[in-house]
């Protein structure tokens, strides 16, 4: 998405305008309105599609951030920080890009597999892509909306996720991290995990431990997956004290370890976002179910 955006700003993304150019010979339509000669601010803000799609974003930001005339300063003037709370302006931050690029996609679909999809569907796919992007990320209490429009705004796209029997948490990076190891609450467990390999690729291991809130060791393991990368060697810890965190009951259960996209894509899972491929291996998802 980000090749495709500075692909626009500088005006190099294959619209029909600019094939002719280069001598290029087709129909010139545009293919997702089938009204109107295909340019690059046709397709992406005037065209009947572009312009749905951005009043639903209006409609449920209370606000447009759009330049009707030109998409590249729509990019380049976005407002950065319209909201009070940190969790908005990100939200605010990617519709730009995820619009412009679903209009894109959508475009190429109907032109090279012959299948449209409703707005409907683009929208959902729009909204669900700016879940998951900002579930990447660790957010505080204080970065959710509080006061009533800007919760209304929240409600509007429909993003609500909540912690409840898994909660996750980073260990500092190295020369921060706390010379005593902090017990779990009472009636909870942690499990503090890690993996890393000879080479990065190379001979990988992991390894983890699981202990009460008294500190009492519940359960060790630790194992090889032959020769592979360090965030595998960690995912494979991950993945395997969640196992035996589900065949020994260990739960509510705090999982506590690096690097912190791991533990963001554990946390985006288990708060029911669509399968993801990790390698060549697993369907996380699948298999945690």
């Amino acid at each position: 998405m980000s090749t495709f955006l500075w692909l626009l700003c500088q005006n190099r993304i294959l619209t029909w305008d600019n094939l002719r150019k280069w001598s290029f010979h087709g129909p010139s339509i545009c293919p997702n309105c089938k009204q109107a000669e295909e340019t690059k601010e046709h397709l992406l803000n005037s065209c009947l599609l572009a312009t749905r799609l951005s009043e639903h974003v209006s409609f449920r930001c209370q606000r447009d951030g759009r330049n009707k005339e030109n998409s590249t300063n729509t990019i380049h003037s976005w407002a950065p920080h319209p909201y009070k709370r940190k969790i908005l302006n990100a939200l605010w931050k990617l519709i730009p890009g995820f619009l412009m690029w679903t209009i894109w996609k959508e475009r190429n679909s109907r032109i090279f597999k012959d299948h449209s999809s409703p707005i409907e569907v683009l929208w959902i796919n729009i909204c669900q892509n700016i879940r998951e992007t900002l579930m990447l990320q660790t957010w505080l209490d204080d970065d959710f909306p509080s006061t009533p429009q800007e919760q209304n705004i929240w409600l509007n796209w429909n993003l609500q996720w909540n912690h409840e029997q898994v909660h996750l948490r980073k260990i500092p990076p190295s020369g921060d991290t706390p010379d005593k190891w902090t017990p779990p609450p009472p009636h909870m467990v942690l499990l503090n995990f890690d993996g890393a390999s000879k080479g990065n690729p190379g001979k990988a291991g992991f390894g983890g431990i699981f202990r009460n809130h008294k500190g009492n060791v519940l359960q060790t393991f630790m194992g090889s997956i032959g020769w592979d990368t360090n965030n595998l060697a960690k995912l494979e810890g991950i993945w395997q004290g969640l196992l035996l965190a589900q065949n020994n009951r260990f739960f509510p259960l705090i999982i506590e370890g690096d690097p912190q996209i791991l533990i963001n894509m554990i946390n985006q899972i288990l708060q029911g976002t669509p399968t993801h491929k990790v390698g060549s291996r697993w369907r996380l998802a699948e298999r945690l179910e």
